[in-house]
């Protein structure tokens, strides 16, 4: 099964597996934009980075914002979680950023 986002119109969460194509779509709403997401299967969070919004979203399954975190600059595409480590990268800047959460 794969979580796909669409970036903006029309917002949203896309399930999707091989055998059957796509398998739902939801509208999302709280963000401007969905740059990117990724699946933690461990603790069973969807984390949502949002370029326009400047922030990064925790949440649940069904897209239900659990914390939102504030991000100090623009153009986050991508997101990678482990443990408490939040990987973002950065399209403007080229780089990997590394952020702790507690």
């Amino acid at each position: 099964m794969y979580y796909i986002v669409n970036e903006a119109n029309p917002e949203l969460l896309i399930l999707w597996n091989e055998k059957d194509g796509i398998i739902s779509e939801e509208s999302l709403g709280f963000a401007i934009d969905y740059s990117g997401i990724y699946v933690e299967t461990e603790q069973s969070h969807l984390w949502f980075v949002s370029d326009q919004s400047k922030s990064l979203y925790k949440c649940d399954y069904t897209a239900q914002v659990i914390e939102e975190y504030q991000l100090s600059i623009l153009k986050f595409e991508g997101v990678v979680v482990e443990g408490s480590i939040v990987y973002l990268i950065n399209d403007a800047t080229a780089e990997l950023y590394k952020y702790q959460i507690k």
